[in-house]
C-alpha cells in the first residue's frame, strides 16, 4: 500500500514538472493549464485541481528563479537611506505585530548569525551560502518554516530575499522601527531587478507601478482572488495580457509574497494553492494607506 501510495505521488510530480515546462516554455496561459489539468486528472475534485495548478505554478517559479545567476553588487546611496528613515517614522506598526512577521524574523536570524561568527558566514562580496543553510535549520527550530508555507527551496530564496533587504536597511533596537526600515528597503531601496530576477524586466515595470498595484489591493473590502487581482495589476499597469499565467505567478511570488512577509496580507483559510484567495489585513490596510499618502 506504501509503495502504491509512494509511486502515485512519484507520477503527480512528473505531471506537475511537464506541466511546469510547458508553462515556461510553450507560454502557456493559465486557461490552458487548466484545461490541461482537467484532461488529465479526470477523476479529481475541483478543489484538487486548483490544488494542482497552485503546485504548477510554484514550480515554474521555483525553476526560473534557481535558475538566475547571482546579482552583481550596488553602491549604496546614503541620501536615499536618509530619505527612507524619515519617511519610515509615519508609517503605522506596533511592536508586538511586528515581532510576528516572518520578515523581521528572518532578518533577526540572519543579523543574528552573521554577528555571531561573522567569518564563517560572511565575505568581501557578501554572504557565504552555508549562511542560508543555517539560517533555514533556525526557521524549522522555530516553526517559521511552516509559518511562511513553503518547502525548503522556496525558504532558502526567501532568505536570500531577506538578505538583499537587509544590506539596504539597518538593524533597530525597536523592532516597529526595524520592521519600517526593512518595509521601505523593499519598497524603495532595493531594485526588484535583482530582489525577483526571474522576471526581471517585469519586476522592474512592476516596482514602477507599485503605487498603481497598492491602490488596486486596497480597494479590495474582503477577501479577493489572487489570480484576478494579478491579473488586474499587470492590466493597468501595461505588464501584458491578464491571463498571462507567468506574470500572474511572478506578481504572486513576488508582491503577495512580501506583503504576506510584512504581515500586510494574508492567505483565507484552507490550503495556500487550494483556496487562491488573500486579504489585506487590519495592519495592511491601515499601513498601505498611510504609505500612499506619504
Amino acid at each position: 500500500m506504501k509503495n502504491s501510495s509512494g509511486a502515485a505521488g512519484q507520477q503527480l510530480s512528473r505531471e506537475i514538472g511537464f506541466l511546469a515546462r510547458k508553462v515556461i516554455n510553450d507560454d502557456f496561459s493559465r486557461e490552458m493549464v487548466r484545461r490541461e489539468i482537467e484532461s488529465r486528472f479526470t477523476t479529481a475534485t475541483r478543489s484538487d485541481r486548483e490544488r494542482i495548478l497552485g503546485q504548477v505554478v510554484q514550480r515554474c517559479y521555483t525553476a526560473i528563479w534557481l535558475a538566475m545567476p547571482a546579482p552583481r553588487k550596488h553602491a549604496r546611496t546614503s541620501t536615499t537611506r536618509t530619505r527612507a528613515a524619515a519617511a519610515a517614522k509615519t508609517l503605522p506598526v506596533t511592536v508586538s505585530l511586528a515581532q510576528e512577521t516572518f520578515a523581521l524574523r528572518a532578518a533577526r536570524i540572519i543579523t543574528e548569525l552573521v554577528a555571531d561568527d561573522p567569518g564563517r558566514y560572511a565575505c568581501e562580496t557578501g554572504y557565504r551560502s552555508i549562511l542560508f543553510d543555517a539560517a533555514l535549520d533556525r526557521l524549522v527550530d522555530q516553526t517559521l518554516f511552516d509559518d511562511c508555507d513553503c518547502d525548503p527551496e522556496l525558504a532558502h530564496i526567501y532568505l536570500k530575499q531577506t538578505a538583499l533587504i537587509l544590506k539596504k536597511s539597518a538593524p533597530q533596537e525597536n523592532a516597529a522601527d526595524w520592521y519600517r526600515s526593512l518595509f521601505l528597503s523593499f519598497w524603495n531601496l532595493v531594485k526588484w531587478e535583482r530582489l525577483f530576477p526571474s522576471m526581471p524586466e517585469a519586476a522592474g515595470m512592476l516596482q514602477l507601478n507599485r503605487g498603481i498595484a497598492a491602490d488596486i489591493v486596497m480597494k479590495s473590502s474582503g477577501a479577493f482572488h489572487l489570480a484576478e487581482t494579478a491579473g488586474e495589476i499587470i492590466e493597468m499597469t501595461g505588464m501584458g495580457r491578464r491571463d498571462n499565467l507567468m506574470l500572474v505567478s511572478f506578481i504572486d511570488f513576488s508582491l503577495f509574497t512580501w506583503l504576506r512577509h510584512f504581515g500586510i496580507m494574508d492567505y483565507c483559510a484552507g490550503s495556500r494553492t487550494a483556496a487562491m484567495r488573500a486579504r489585506l489585513t487590519d495592519h495592511g490596510r491601515a499601513f498601505l494607506g498611510s504609505l500612499q499618502n506619504q
